[in-house]
């Protein structure tokens, strides 16, 4: 394959001569520049002295000879030139900040493209003197000295002034931001080729050109001093309405057109594959089966073979289309027999952005924001202190074990002075865990500390060569802050700690590291424009879907759509040409051209499939030469809904359920099963639970255990007494002993939970007002004895099956509280649930199973029968103890949420008043739900059970 480089160094060898030497050549890019080089030096049998080779951008800004300044610094400039016009209190660097990146970049729009500043400001000024018009006369509303809007109109006079004065200031300097020097390079380029002895300049492979740029080619043009070599196809230049052809149809003379249009991308024989796929992951993940296809080809031709791939300079091309993937696709990158340095050069570089250094430093902002500050120390949120040293960077030889101990004790929050007397690693958390008390100066010492922290580690290390790099970036990142408020360029009181972040995270995003490997390796990963004026016998573009490529309506300016079409300045209409130029060219000379799309959205991106796919089915269907193919993968993965809904019960299923009835089985066990077997067996069964997380608001079992645990301790001292109303009342008026008892339920359950401020503070107070409405609906039923807290009643059953085998169970439930009155025995039960009173009511016992709303009756009947179990194994020691015959037994719940309603018990018609006879009837249903566990033919679902028994 010829490249068109190749053509183009070619055609200026022939054409220059020796005049090469005083030539310069123009790319668009510095890796054109390379290839240039390497073609051009195939085409000379000798010494050749080498023409200057530069990217368009860099030979503007050699002409300009301006000292370019980074974004911070000219943002700081920016403000302080435009408070000189505005100069209201209020308007601080923290506000100005977020619309200094916006009138920065228009600026550089500005200037980059030639419009005439005073016409363009007096423009915005007339249109803004409408607008104000508009609103004194066109409505009742009237901008007063303070009001907004007001302020808005002045915006505009203030930045025009701010546009002249900050030009001057930096051209008084000889600084500039790009857009300016490139104007600047304007006025200077006849004097730069006079100093120069420049004899040509040749601008190769060129599409969208800004009018600064435009402006010196034709200065260039007038001297007899221009060539101009494109790079273009009759497809999109012969259709006046086709994007791709928009930019160079502009440019090109008459002459030129006959003689660089050639009719390549329908007469060259290729191959397109259009590949549809479910999301960008897996689109980086086929890029990587791709090349690993590639490379084993090549690999299985033999040692000879490999040595001819790897010089190869114009084999693979990767694009991507959506940078952001370069970190996924890095993952994907085969394993090969081959040096896969020297096989792949990545030309892009990664912004701090992708790296997990963005992630750390946003981390820590979140830790500082939500700091809770006391008079002595401040303490550290438990998700912080989590996310911070669970932080890949900030793992160690040693681990964190105060990580555990705030899991187990459930400490919301960790105080500072506890951190620093770690025994392992006080030291370090001493370091990572200051107070920057908002102070951004402080912060910025963090920061430093913190990297050269880390940066020591990793010196240390084997394997942290990139994590290296990217500190070192990150290390000259904090100089550069460092070095503007040292140069009194920025006052102390001038930025918040909310702006500090903003810029820092803004850079982050900005600071691309470059990777090095070979340069011209046989595949290059690299971005859109970084292809341009390069050629390659295969292309994989990634991310071909709309909104992303091209980018669509993405446009950051202050200046409204109509402004700029009035003065030429670009719109995203420049910017999708620019992208389908770029695309239509990597068509020119490619044999196999891979475009993949994804057919799923997730989260920002769309689905659909990009229009240049659309338009290449559309403009190629007819070409003999141009085989399009299609491809997609779809993978029919199941939704977490879907997956492990049942369990089938196999034998050894069954004989473990048969297992665990006989260890242990409660009432609650019953409920589970009916509501959903699939959980029951999970948990119950094969005692899997998801894991412990932390408790930073109550959950509704820690408020029940609280209501618990503190009736538990104030009836204690009951035990075995009859209660009176008087001794309850007294009890229930003593509200310290009441929040004495709440704090210490709590602490017992949920450890260092939160007590004193938010959800937790309401319910413990809620709890506070119930418990002694509680023990005031207990004393209209003194007197009475407390005779067990919390009791464990269990007893064993030989249930008989239906097959005429017999299973062993084990039931066991525990009794809040079991009181004793007039000889009759009552088991309680605290519920904080919802009282529902037809959920206790049922008209025949064999239907209590068929429905799991019944669950609370199930729970009532099986405490009664513990209970009587219990009381005629004589386990209920005080009652053997006195030598008291129980005359009936009864089990009730009491509801917090319906006090008044005192004791609830269940209504059943048909249940039997004998004790022996009502044994039997529980047995037969106990009996039913066993036969339905152990019944092989019903899986394990999550779908209810529904179960009939006579």
């Amino acid at each position: 394959m010829e490249t068109f480089l190749a053509q183009a160094a070619a055609r200026l060898y022939e054409d220059l001569g020796e005049r090469l030497s005083k030539s310069y050549i123009i790319l668009p890019s510095r890796r054109a520049c390379r290839y240039f080089k390497m073609a051009l030096s195939a085409n000379s049998e000798g010494t050749l002295f080498a023409p200057e080779v530069l990217a368009l951008e860099d030979f503007m800004l050699r002409i300009a000879d301006l000292q370019i300044q980074d974004s911070t610094r000219l943002l700081f400039d920016l403000y302080r030139i435009y408070k000189q016009f505005d100069t209201a209190t209020n308007h601080t660097l923290e506000n100005f900040a977020p619309l200094g990146i916006s009138i920065l970049q228009d600026f550089d729009r500005i200037d980059r493209d030639m419009v005439a500043a005073d016409k363009l400001f007096d423009y915005i000024d007339k249109v803004k003197a409408l607008e104000r018009w508009g609103q004194l006369y066109g409505t009742e509303i009237s901008p007063s000295a303070d009001s907004r809007l007001d302020e808005y109109f002045k915006f505009w006079d203030y930045l025009a002034q701010t546009y002249y004065a900050f030009s001057k200031m930096l051209l008084e300097q000889e600084r500039a931001y790009p857009g300016l020097a490139f104007r600047i390079a304007t006025e200077k380029i006849a004097q730069f080729v006079k100093d120069n002895d420049i004899d040509h300049v040749a601008f190769v492979g060129m599409n969208r050109l800004h009018k600064s740029e435009w402006a010196c080619i034709q200065q260039l043009r007038k001297q007899k001093k221009l060539t101009l070599i494109w790079d273009a196809d009759a497809l999109y230049m012969k259709d006046n309405q086709h994007q791709a052809g928009k930019h160079i149809r502009q440019y090109m003379s008459a002459e030129e057109k006959t003689d660089w249009v050639r009719n390549m991308i329908r007469e060259n024989p290729k191959n397109i594959e259009i590949i549809d796929l479910p999301n960008t992951v897996v689109q980086t993940k086929a890029v990587g089966a791709m090349l690993q296809e590639i490379l084993a080809e090549v690999s299985a031709k033999g040692k000879k073979s490999v040595e001819e791939f790897l010089k190869k300079r114009n084999q693979v091309a990767v694009i991507l289309t959506d940078e952001t993937l370069l970190t996924a696709l890095l993952q994907s990158l085969p394993q090969s027999d081959m040096a896969i340095e020297r096989c792949i050069n990545i030309t892009m570089g990664i912004t701090l952005q992708d790296t997990p250094i963005f992630t750390l430093v946003q981390n820590i902002f979140s830790m500082q924001e939500t700091l809770s500050r006391g008079k002595n120390t401040h303490a550290i949120y438990y998700k912080d202190l989590m996310r911070i040293l669970g932080h890949p960077y900030l793992q160690n030889e040693k681990p964190h074990t105060i990580l555990e101990e705030v899991q187990k004790n459930n400490r919301i929050y960790t105080s500072y002075s506890k951190l620093c007397k770690d025994e392992t690693q006080g030291e370090f958390y001493q370091l990572v865990f200051q107070d920057w008390n908002k102070d951004w100066q402080l912060a910025l010492t963090y920061f430093q500390q913190l990297t050269a922290h880390i940066s020591e580690y990793f010196e240390t290390q084997e394997g942290y060569d990139i994590e290296k790099i990217y500190f070192t970036e990150l290390y000259l990142l904090l100089r550069r802050f460092r070095g503007i408020f040292e140069s009194g360029e920025l006052h102390k009181n001038e930025l918040s700690i909310r702006t500090f972040k903003e810029f820092f995270i803004e850079l982050l995003r900005e600071i691309k590291i470059p990777f090095t490997g070979e340069p011209i390796a046989p595949i290059q990963i690299m971005g859109l424009l970084e292809s341009r004026a390069l050629d390659f016998e295969k292309v994989i573009l990634v991310s071909c879907n709309e909104g992303i490529f091209p980018r669509g309506k993405v446009l950051n300016s202050m200046l409204p759509m109509d402004i700029r079409l009035q003065f030429g300045l670009p719109t995203h209409s420049e910017d999708d040409a620019t992208a389908a130029y770029l695309f239509y060219r990597l068509l020119h000379r490619s044999k196999v051209v891979s475009l993949l799309y994804s057919h799923t959205a997730s989260g920002n991106r769309p689905a659909e499939k990009s229009r240049f796919i659309q338009q290449v089915e559309e403009d190629l269907k007819h070409s003999p030469a141009v085989k399009i193919n299609y491809k997609s993968l779809i993978l029919p993965l199941p939704s977490s809904l879907e997956r492990f809904q049942t369990i089938d019960k196999d034998p050894s299923v069954v004989a473990l359920v048969a297992q665990n009835l006989e260890s242990s089985f409660s009432p609650t066990s019953i409920s589970s099963y009916m509501r959903e077997p699939y959980t029951f067996f999970t948990e119950k069964i094969l005692k899997v639970y998801d894991g412990d997380e932390m408790e930073e608001n109550m959950l509704n079992n820690t408020f029940g255990k609280m209501l618990h645990g503190t009736m538990e301790k104030l009836y204690k001292p009951l035990l075995g007494k009859q209660v009176s109303a008087e001794e309850l009342e007294q009890i229930a008026k003593n509200e310290v002993l009441i929040q004495k008892y709440l704090k210490e339920s709590l602490e017992d359950d949920a450890k260092e939970i939160i007590q004193d401020s938010g959800k937790n503070y309401l319910f413990k107070e809620v709890s506070a007002y119930l418990i002694p409405k509680l023990l005031r609906e207990d004393a209209k039923n003194t007197p009475f004895t407390p005779i067990l807290l919390e009791q464990k009643l269990q007893t064993p059953i030989k249930l008989p099956l239906s097959d005429g085998s017999e299973v062993s169970l084990s039931l066991m439930g525990i009794a809040d509280r079991i009181d004793l009155k007039e000889n009759n025995v009552y088991v309680i039960d605290y519920k904080t649930g919802a009282y529902l009173p037809y959920a206790l009511k049922a008209s025949k016992l064999s239907s209590v199973l068929t429905d799991v709303r019944y669950a609370k009756i199930i729970q009532l009947l099986l405490y009664k029968y513990l209970l009587w179990k219990n009381i005629d194994a004589q386990k209920i020691a005080f009652l053997n103890k006195e030598n008291i015959i129980a005359q009936s037994v009864e089990s009730y719940f009491i509801f917090f949420r319906n006090l008044t309603v005192g004791l609830c018990g269940y209504s059943i018609k048909d249940l039997p008043e004998d004790k022996e006879e009502f044994y039997i009837e529980i047995e037969k249903m106990l009996g039913a739900v066993v036969e339905d566990m152990l019944n092989p033919n019903k899986s394990f679902d999550k779908y209810p059970v529904s179960i009939e028994f006579t």
